[in-house]
């Protein structure tokens, strides 16, 4: 495409949904680029990084919100402190760039809101500030090439050095391991976008289901707390689905998914945040029995228990928590998530007890406790939903499992319905609370196969 064509083109079509990145050549890229921002991206100086940050306020539980079991402890402070801001300060028009061994080191924030504002579309505007940090970092490792050489006259390495004082870092004396310490810093350069717009909409996806949630961790006797997980994993997407196949808010895997629940070729009940709630239940309090500890159980919910089981053993150490892991147990499969996950999850939980000062109010209908039926008759989803809707409006938004494309499909019986409303007992049967901690969900179908349906 030419580049005249392609400016004339842009300028008429700022608002439609024309450009996305497919279309784009690299050097068209760079045109739309310097037409869309001109020089309204903003790089901060030091000095605002942190303006308006409270976390130091908020770790300390003023209003003892918090479980005592998740204190903000020492060797996590400054990890935890940064997911917090990632969290409440920046939304996903920032990019925080960072060093990911020692995230108490940051360099720069780059503000993008002037590209969101600039009537691009969503997939434009994406690949626009993916390019441009991109660009940053490596202008950033430029600059630490030039301190490695003891050239730090620029303004950018003026940053770098300034910020690596207020992180407490001494640079070490010598060509050699100058050279070798600014391309290890180079080498662990990262980009993080903001969150908290993400928190914010997963504050309203919640809400429908937020008052049944909490009962079933009052009936597991876990703490509240492990509800900023989905938060962590999906920012409460129910619609949220990884590179790798994790589904859902929780973002089960199929093969960790069907141990708990039914995901077959008609139902998935990783899409249904209450199904996937109860699954992730009884994972979490596997791995509290096995790990002991809060701090690995969560961790391993990321990352597996398997590692961490091993690493006690190989430790000696059968009281081992994160921390001492994490300081004497290498292994390349514990990266960058698996060690930041805990910090992560801290985060959120003291951002979630103290919602209210970071977030707004959500719009929408908060249920009251739901109901968990089964059903004794064979009957497809459609039937159900076409049957409830002027008693139940919701009731597709709170049955998310059963699959878009197959409503039509008669199902066997033993299919589970969540309902606000109670249902005709002739063809539902209610489950009782008790089976929600002792049976996984998809077992729950057993106890209605001797049961009768009764149409009359």
């Amino acid at each position: 495409m030419g580049k005249l064509t392609l400016l004339l083109l842009f300028i008429t079509s700022l608002n439609s949904n024309a450009l996305i990145p497919e279309n784009f050549f690299q050097d068209d890229l760079t045109i739309i680029e310097s037409i869309a921002l001109k020089k309204k991206v903003t790089y901060f100086d030091l000095g605002p990084l942190y303006k308006g940050d409270q976390f130091h306020f908020y770790a300390k539980d003023p209003e003892n919100r918090v479980s005592a079991e998740f204190p903000v402890p020492k060797y996590f402070y400054n990890s935890i402190h940064f997911w917090f801001n990632i969290y409440t300060l920046y939304n996903s028009n920032f990019s925080v760039l960072h060093d990911k061994k020692n995230l108490n080191i940051i360099y720069d924030v780059i503000d993008f809101t002037s590209l969101s504002k600039s009537g691009l579309n969503h997939h434009t505007k994406f690949a626009l500030q993916s390019k441009l940090t991109l660009n940053k970092v490596k202008e950033l490792r430029k600059t630490f090439k030039n301190l490695g050489k003891r050239k730090s006259s620029g303004i950018q390495e003026q940053n770098i050095l300034k910020a690596l004082k207020s992180a407490r870092i001494k640079i070490p004396k010598g060509k050699s391991k100058r050279r070798n310490f600014f391309k290890k810093l180079s080498n662990n350069l990262r980009a993080q976008t903001g969150q908290k717009d993400n928190i914010q909409r997963g504050l309203s996806n919640i809400l429908p289901f937020e008052k049944s949630m909490n009962k079933y961790f009052e009936k597991f006797r876990l703490p509240i707390e492990l509800k900023a997980i989905p938060f962590l994993e999906s920012s409460f997407n129910t619609k949220a689905r990884s590179k790798v196949g994790a589904t859902g808010t929780w973002q089960f895997m199929k093969h960790i998914g069907r141990h708990f629940m039914d995901v077959n070729r008609y139902t998935d009940g990783r899409l249904n945040p209450l199904l996937s709630s109860i699954s992730a239940l009884h994972l979490l309090k596997q791995n509290k029995q096995i790990l002991k500890s809060w701090d690995l159980s969560i961790t391993a919910y990321n990352s597996g228990p398997k590692h961490y089981i091993r690493a006690k053993r190989k430790l000696k150490k059968k009281n081992a928590d994160l921390e001492y892991i994490l300081k004497n147990y290498k292994h390349p499969h514990i990266g960058f998530a698996s060690i930041n996950f805990y910090s992560e999850f801290t985060a959120l939980v003291y951002a979630l007890a103290y919602r209210e000062n970071f977030y707004s109010e959500p719009n929408g209908n908060a249920h009251s406790r739901l109901k968990t039926f089964i059903t004794k008759c064979t009957q497809s989803p459609k039937w159900y939903f076409d049957n409830i809707k002027k008693l139940e409006p919701d009731a597709r938004k709170l049955n998310l499992h059963f699959k878009r494309k197959k409503l039509k499909v008669k199902l066997k019986k033993g299919q589970i319905i969540f309902s606000d409303v109670n249902l005709n007992p002739k063809r539902y049967y209610r489950l009782p609370d008790k089976y929600i901690t002792k049976k996984y969900p998809k077992n729950w179908a057993k106890l209605v196969r001797k049961l009768k349906c009764n149409t009359i």
